[in-house]
């Protein structure tokens, strides 16, 4: 091949590799933007999570459900329009704050998702964080039966569900109605659901002759026989408690007993204000505001220093700029006669051709590559590097308890070990080499048995 048409071939795979770079870019920015409108991921929507407690016939707590609120520009707490739209990693960080801020008790925490977050890539990393973060709390995630994608990638849905119950979480349908369309839409889930929530807006009847296609007692007895949870929401009189007595719908929740609460904010009213630091601690020394580096040359005086690292720099830069401007010079008057040449050697000219056409064509393929790995490596930082957590929670809880047995079993429980003054360690006491690592893996081998022997 002559020199001339591999100058072409370069142009041309340059070229080539170049616009595949800006179509992938072009393509990459338009799909992050469209997965960057979500109109609650922004941290300047005000969001939070509100509580709401259930209670049983007797009145006392049965559990809690969490209800995510949009402050307005008048400082009320509204519900968002487009729940649809918060990223699951910020509905972590909300519900961090909200978690800590509830009592410690066994009790059902129930969470609201749509159907698009439930399908998320995310969704499982958030069961497993909630599970482990409300212990001894049990995981509730609720879904609106009224959602429009019910019918898209249903595989897909059950999977995540079953594998969300195999974490310990429950699953739950909100807002069943009188419609007879809510129960067609939940056949197809059935062997999923755990509780059902009836609506009480839906069957109250200011007319006497309205007929409701489906009543509240035929959600009842569909519960019982079917053994899945009732819960009648939106209880805010008498009249609607008095037909939850009447049904025998144990499980209640609504304005009657509750109004939805911000725990953060009650929380912190109820929190001690912090004592006042020490004396100058709010301002730090000069010292400790110091520089970590020191240069002489910028330091007063030193001026001999100053005089020969400035003309070293000098003599520095001309060595890189004048041969620079005597072959850009050379090169531009033998090319176009604009100008005087300091020399005009064929030989030099055709080799900065050269030379630059191989540099062109290396440079396009550098970018192509680091637009490649940018992009590879922002995905991954994305689906894994970020993604919380990124160890498993409940295993690392199960295999705590589990070593937390071995000890008791081995060594006395906890309580004889922290306040016993001398104790005797028997020579088969002693821990053997990988005993812990031994432990683990016969458990393992036993949840394997145990997940054989259900399916």
């Amino acid at each position: 091949m002559e020199l001339s048409a591999l100058e072409v071939w370069l142009v041309r795979l340059a070229v080539s590799f170049f616009l595949i770079a800006a179509v992938t870019v072009v393509t990459y920015f338009v799909y992050s933007r469209r997965r960057a409108t979500s109109a609650l991921a922004s941290d300047d929507v005000k969001l939070r999570y509100f509580v709401q407690r259930q209670v049983d016939a007797q009145g006392q707590l049965s559990g809690y459900e969490c209800l995510l609120r949009q402050r307005t520009e008048d400082g009320s707490w509204v519900l968002p329009a487009q729940l649809e739209s918060l990223p699951l990693r910020r509905a972590i960080e909300l519900l961090d704050d909200t978690f800590a801020a509830l009592p410690s008790e066994a009790t059902r925490l129930s969470i609201n998702l749509s159907y698009e977050q439930i399908m998320s890539s995310e969704f499982l990393y958030f069961v497993r964080w909630a599970v482990s973060k409300i212990r001894p709390m049990q995981l509730e995630i609720e879904m609106n039966v009224h959602t429009r994608q019910l019918s898209r990638r249903r595989w897909r849905f059950r999977r995540h569900i079953r594998r969300g119950k195999a974490y310990g979480m429950q699953f739950a349908l909100d807002n069943i109605g009188s419609d007879n369309n809510d129960l067609d839409r939940i056949q197809w889930m059935l062997p999923l659901i755990d509780t059902l929530k009836c609506s009480m807006k839906s069957f109250r009847k200011k007319d006497p002759s309205v007929w409701l296609d489906v009543n509240l007692q035929f959600w009842n007895v569909f519960a019982r026989e079917h053994s899945i949870r009732l819960v009648l929401i939106g209880v805010e009189d008498a009249q609607d408690l008095a037909l939850a007595e009447q049904l025998g719908i144990s499980l209640r929740q609504g304005f009657l007993f509750d109004r939805p609460s911000d725990p953060v904010a009650a929380r912190a009213a109820q929190t001690v204000s912090p004592q006042p630091s020490a004396p100058g601690a709010e301002s730090a020394s000069p010292s400790a505001r110091r520089q970590i580096y020191t240069d002489l040359y910028f330091e007063p005086g030193h001026w001999w220093r100053k005089i020969w690292q400035t003309v070293v720099a000098l003599v520095g830069w001309c060595a890189v700029i004048v041969p620079v401007i005597v072959t850009v010079q050379s090169y531009t008057a033998a090319r176009t006669g604009f100008g005087t040449p300091f020399w005009t050697y064929s030989e030099g000219l055709f080799e900065i051709e050269f030379i630059g056409m191989i540099l062109a064509f290396c440079a396009v393929i550098i970018l192509t590559y680091t637009l490649s790995m940018t992009i590879i490596q922002v995905r991954k930082r994305a689906r894994l590097v970020d993604q919380w957590p990124t160890f498993d929670p409940i295993e690392r809880d199960q295999r705590r308890d589990a070593v937390a047995a071995f000890m008791d079993q081995r060594f006395g429980d906890a309580d004889f070990r922290h306040t016993v003054r001398t104790y005797w360690v028997e020579p088969e006491q002693n821990l053997e080499t990988n005993a812990l690592q031994r432990l683990f893996t016969r458990r393992h081998a036993a949840q394997r048995r145990g997940l054989g022997k259900s399916r």
